[in-house]
């Protein structure tokens, strides 16, 4: 399994420069990475990372993220961030001032699973290490994360204790697997809106407490959580940060002129290809001529028998190397441009749509399918609930919601991306918000759209190209 080591950082440069590069020494035959969230610090800390850091930021084993909307630290709100930010299979708490020791990674691996969590156990002071705590990605999730009413001092139990309330087993981390630089609790409260730790410890314990005592398990019930807004990913070529997933049946034709304009914007991102039950061989040459990874699909997911499971295996093929954002296209999806602003992290994301099916209804949105992004965190979250594979989809009246769409799946037969993926977002509550450089729609000419956008659908005459706009 991967491992994510998250580690958040405000003003604490001095002690990076010392466990960094220890951790990634000791970590350089593993399978992980080191998301590292700086909170807004003043101290440098991205001129370093850069400089000394380098290889590490190129290969992507150091992801280096940063925001500066913060004024003071928010311990819960920072840790929250880096863990949804995190690619691995299995999310490992990391402080700053913390170091990795030889066999801590084995243990994770021997001891983290769908039924256990890892943990420090604070009853034995070790000192500086009691917020070490590893988790399952979808455990992390389910939770809710570090419940973001404590800003500081006890979040790391009251993590533990909901997921054991919740039904898992506790692995102690052994004394001799866990190590720190020790420093007083002045570093601690330096950048902390409250400056009393032992009035923030009783406080923070008392919410902890009181939710464990109600079996309020999940939280931050009912709020958005890890989220903030003007969130920076520094030191990457930003077309490695995109997975493109095109999805092809009887359009070849179409297909290369569609690769052949994504790759004139984005040379070096990652473009898997899937033929639904079209075992066309151009198929497998385009892919190679345009350097994607190819799959052969023998059975036509896409028929309505199937719900969400065309959704389902497009999120698998992009887990097997998962970039910051996926995008589902279709073949007739046109770029003309790169992106100028990144999505949000959090969220998914294109074009947005409405349907109605009855005028008593409230409107229902999804997001239009020539062009549907998922940030990371989302595409991983519904691969990992297996959502999309439900008994519902496989009946449309679950997800249609427009003339339109019933008429797809009853007369043609055909299930639908766009809705069956919005209907599970809706389940987990993820949001879905229109980006402004995508311009996508059901039906559209090329020739008459308005704007500057980076992404135009659909285009179906195959002469047209980034060039044919005057």
């Amino acid at each position: 399994m991967k491992v994510s080591y998250c580690v958040t950082c405000m003003g604490r440069l001095h002690h990076l420069r010392a466990t960094l590069p220890h951790n990634l020494h000791v970590t350089r035959h593993d399978d992980c990475e080191f998301v590292l969230l700086d909170y807004n610090s003043v101290d440098g800390c991205w001129d370093w990372v850069r400089s000394a850091l380098a290889e590490h930021l190129e290969s992507g084993r150091v992801r280096y993220y940063r925001t500066e909307t913060p004024r003071t630290f928010h311990m819960s709100k920072a840790k929250n961030l880096a863990h949804r930010l995190a690619a691995g299979d299995v999310l490992c708490n990391l402080d700053a001032d913390n170091l990795l020791v030889e066999g801590f990674a084995a243990f994770l691996q021997n001891h983290v699973s769908e039924d256990t969590v890892a943990a420090a156990d604070y009853q034995r002071k070790r000192p500086g290490t009691t917020g070490r705590i590893a988790v399952l990605r979808r455990h992390f999730v389910r939770a809710g994360g570090y419940d973001e009413r404590i800003p500081y001092c006890w979040e790391d139990y009251d993590l533990r204790d909901r997921l054991v309330g919740s039904g898992l087993q506790v692995a102690w981390i052994p004394d001799a697997l866990l190590a720190c630089i020790e420093h007083d609790d002045s570093e601690r409260m330096a950048n902390l809106a409250q400056t009393d730790l032992k009035d923030v410890r009783a406080r923070s314990r008392a919410l902890s407490e009181d939710s464990v005592a109600a079996r309020r398990f999940v939280a931050n019930q009912g709020a958005p959580w890890g989220r903030i807004a003007d969130l920076q990913r520094l030191g990457v070529d930003h077309a490695r940060l995109w997975t493109f997933c095109v999805q092809a049946y009887h359009d070849a034709p179409l297909l290369a002129r569609c690769l052949t304009e994504l790759r004139r914007h984005y040379a070096t991102a990652r473009v898997v290809l899937r033929s639904d039950g079209d075992r066309d061989p151009h198929y497998r040459a385009l892919a190679h001529r345009f350097e994607a990874e190819y799959e052969e699909g023998k059975d036509r997911l896409y028929g309505v028998e199937h719900g969400g499971a065309v959704v389902h295996r497009l999120l698998e093929l992009y887990a097997q190397q998962p970039t910051e954002f996926v995008a589902k296209i279709d073949t007739d999806t046109l770029f003309l441009r790169r992106f100028r602003a990144l999505p949000f992290h959090m969220d998914a994301f294109g074009a947005l749509q409405t349907a109605q099916f009855h005028p008593t209804e409230a409107n229902t949105y999804s997001i239009q399918g020539g062009f549907f992004g998922f940030a990371r965190d989302v595409a991983l979250s519904l691969l990992d609930a297996r959502i999309l594979l439900c008994d519902a989809l496989k009946d449309h009246r679950t997800w249609a919601r427009s003339e339109a769409s019933v008429q797809r799946a009853t007369v043609r037969k055909l299930t639908s991306f766009d809705w069956t993926a919005g209907w599970a977002l809706r389940q987990l509550g993820f949001r879905m918000t229109a980006h402004p450089e995508v311009h996508s729609t059901w039906e559209f000419s090329a020739a008459n759209f308005e704007g500057d956008p980076a992404i135009v659908h659909p285009v179906k005459d195959v002469e047209w190209t980034t060039g044919s706009r005057s």
